[in-house]
Order: structure tokens, then sequence, then C-alpha cells
């Protein structure tokens, strides 16, 4: 019989003894009583047998019950400190990646909505000029149309020359601008989602701590140890916002500098350029009616957020306790 419990044995065996000790004692009385020894070296009937296997097995169950596992103060207290330090952690990556995924995914939303918003803009021409050119081709194809009818035959001459150079200008008209304003709407789209990279992110952070300790001389805390930076969320969002393009269509191929050496350069250039000042070009490509590229604020503060996220993940910013109305974060360079 498999015994399964120390109840079950001392009720098969009409024990009371709670000691494992004394019951065991008791069992290895019962199971020398069966042995085959005392009968010739066979057991005696059946009964015997079953006897003495459930009497071992009954044995064994509490051999193995009595095995315990001993463990020092020391290991115990050193277990103790891992079981809570893997609970913290624990805890903490359950707090932090759905924030770290939200950001993202809030972030791709964002990128796709101006995508789909700079496309939408340009439907209506592009639906336009496709209709224009459609009709003149329908009245040069079948001129017979506009003669039978009572206005168009007074305005229109399918026949004549002018009237089928409008139509060939009209058909070169239509395919040009389409390609054209297919080729914005791509370059448009390749801008946009590069700002997900982790390329794009840190050439606006690090051209943002340049920026920052000029449009803010008290952002920058010079020692001889180490510098720190002070900025805030709505700080990153302006200049995302309003002067990242400018920035790094001048310095982009200084962006491999490190910190200081990048600083250095846009002070000089900013001591014979307004840096500060909010540039747009005084007109707008045709036949768009925004610059590919150009990107609202809903969109800036979605990079700003997920930019401030990956840096306070791997430590290389920290919220400030300095109060006010918003969050302020600093940087180090050491």
């Amino acid at each position: 019989m498999e015994f399964k419990s120390i109840e079950e044995i001392q009720k098969y065996f009409g024990s009371k003894k709670s000691s494992l000790d004394e019951l065991r004692k008791d069992l290895v009385v019962i199971l020398a009583e069966n042995h085959p020894d005392k009968t010739g070296g066979t057991f005696k009937n059946i009964l015997q047998q079953r006897n003495y296997e459930d009497t071992n097995s009954a044995i064994e169950f509490i051999d193995d019950s009595s095995k315990e596992v001993t463990i020092t103060k020391q290991e115990l207290a050193v277990f103790s400190k891992k079981i809570d330090e893997l609970s913290i952690l624990a805890t903490t990556k359950v707090a932090e990646v759905p924030t770290q995924e939200k950001a993202i995914e809030k972030l791709d939303n964002s990128i796709n909505a101006s995508i789909i918003h700079f496309q939408k803009r340009h439907l209506f021409p592009k639906i336009s000029s496709l209709a224009v050119s459609g009709a003149l081709t329908v009245l040069w194809t079948f001129p017979n149309i506009a003669f039978s009818h009572p206005i168009l035959k007074q305005f229109i001459s399918p026949n004549n020359i002018f009237f089928s150079m409008l139509w060939l200008f009209s058909l070169a008209f239509t395919g040009g601008f389409w390609l054209i304003v297919k080729r914005y709407e791509r370059r448009d789209e390749l801008i946009k989602k590069s700002y997900s990279f982790d390329s794009t992110q840190n050439n606006i952070f690090k051209l943002f701590l340049c920026w920052i300790q000029i449009a803010n001389t008290r952002a920058a805390d010079w020692n001889p140890h180490r510098t720190i930076i002070t900025f805030t969320k709505d700080e990153l969002i302006n200049f995302t916002l309003n002067h990242y393009t400018n920035l790094y269509e001048e310095f982009r191929r200084d962006l491999n500098l490190d910190l200081n050496s990048l600083h250095r350069k846009i002070s000089e250039y900013a001591k014979e350029n307004d840096i500060l000042r909010i540039r747009r070009p005084n007109s707008i490509p045709l036949p768009l009616s925004s610059r590919p590229g150009e990107i609202e604020i809903d969109f800036a503060q979605q990079v700003s957020e997920t930019i401030i996220n990956k840096l306070l993940k791997k430590g290389i910013i920290n919220l400030s306790e300095k109060q006010s109305f918003g969050d302020t974060y600093e940087y180090s360079d050491k």
C-alpha cells in the first residue's frame, strides 16, 4: 500500500503515537514480527506478506518525511534579501514597461496621423486637376458632346487647335502635379517616421542641450567636477517644434562631436545669428499647402515625452527636486 500522509499511517495501523520516532519504532516491531526469516525465509501466508510490505512502505514514508533541508540564519537572511530585490525589480518593470510602450505607441499614432493629415491637404487639388483633365479628354475624344450642348458649343470647340493644346497642357500639368505631390508626400513620410528612430531622438536631445544653454543662461550649472543642465518638458517641446529642424540642417555634419565641442560651435554661430528666433521659409513650396516634415504641437509633445521616458529609464537624466508648474529634469555630463 502506498501511504500519502502520517495520519493515514496512524489510522491504518491503529497507532495514537504523535511522534514520528515513536511511530516508527512501533512499525519496526510490526515489521520484525512479519519478517519472512521468522517463518523459514518465506511468508507463511498472503496476510503476513501484505502486513510486511505495508509496514515497510509506511516506514519508508516516515523516513522520507523526516528528511529536512537545513539552512543557516545567514543564508536565510541573504535569501530573504534576494526575494525582496526581485519583488522590487518586478514591480518597477511592471510599472515602467507599460509607460514606455504607451509612449512609443502614442508617438507612432501621432506620426501616422500627421502623415495622413499632410496627404489629405492635397487631396482636393489632386482630384480637381484629375477631373479637369478627364473632362477635357472626354470632350476632345467625343467632340459631339460639346457640339450638341447648347452652352458648351458657344465656348468650346474640340476641333480647334487651341483646345487640343489646352488638353495636352492639362494632361502634362496633371501628371507633373501628381508626381511632385507624391514626391513631397514621400519625403514628408520619411522625415516624420525618422522621429521614431533612436538616432533622431538622440540628435534632438543633443542639439537641445546646446540650445537650452543659450536660450536660458541659468539652465546650466558649471563646476570643476561636472556640468548640470536643468530643463523642463515644455522647453524640449518648444525646441522640437520650432528650432530642431533649423539647427539640424546647420550642424548635421557636426553631430559626431562631443557635447562640449558642439556647444562651443553652436555658441559661436549664435553670436552672428539669432538661433532663438523661429525661422520659417518665406514661401511654401508649390503645389503644397505645407512643408514636408513640418510637425504640429501634439507631434512635438509625443516626441518629447518619448525622449524623456527613454532618458529616465536609462538613467541619463533625473527628475529634479525643484518646484515648478511642470516637472523639471537634470542632465549631468558625469
